[in-house]
């Protein structure tokens, strides 16, 4: 089970899925939530200067935001954040439907999945048994 996950979204309504999803499968023990990029930056920054302050080991990310998108948020994110939680694993959570999205999301390397919204048992169920996040399950899945 993971620790913490970050859900980043602008949309109050997929905040909520996000958390009563994670809870239900045993995903992580805490879930934070971001109201977009902008505000999950401030989030991180938080965290990283507080001396006990604990970062996520997951952020689920929509692409599709206004103000600063998921494409805006990861480069910033990317060079300014990752150095303090390079275990980080980010998985794009969207309803884009653009292709170029999931080839982005594909080729770049700090992205784990690419999952489409709404979140599901079933698709958090199989976010568990992918490599990267694996070793958190390894007790829960037989």
């Amino acid at each position: 089970m993971l620790n913490k996950v970050l859900c980043v979204d602008d949309d109050p309504v997929t905040l909520m899925i996000c958390d009563i999803m994670l809870e239900k499968a045993n995903f992580c023990q805490r879930v934070e939530q971001a109201a977009g990029g902008t505000s999950a930056l401030k989030y991180l920054k938080n965290q990283i200067e507080q001396t006990d302050g604990q970062l996520p080991d997951a952020i689920l990310l929509d692409i599709n935001m206004p103000v600063m998108n998921g494409w805006e948020f990861l480069e910033e994110y990317v060079e300014k954040y990752q150095a303090h939680m390079p275990d980080c694993k980010i998985i794009i959570l969207t309803s884009s439907v653009n292709p170029e999205d999931k080839e982005l999301a594909e080729k770049h390397p700090d992205v784990t999945d690419f999952m489409p919204k709404p979140i599901t048992l079933d698709g958090l169920e199989a976010l568990k048994t992918i490599p990267a996040l694996r070793k958190y399950f390894a007790r829960y899945i037989a």
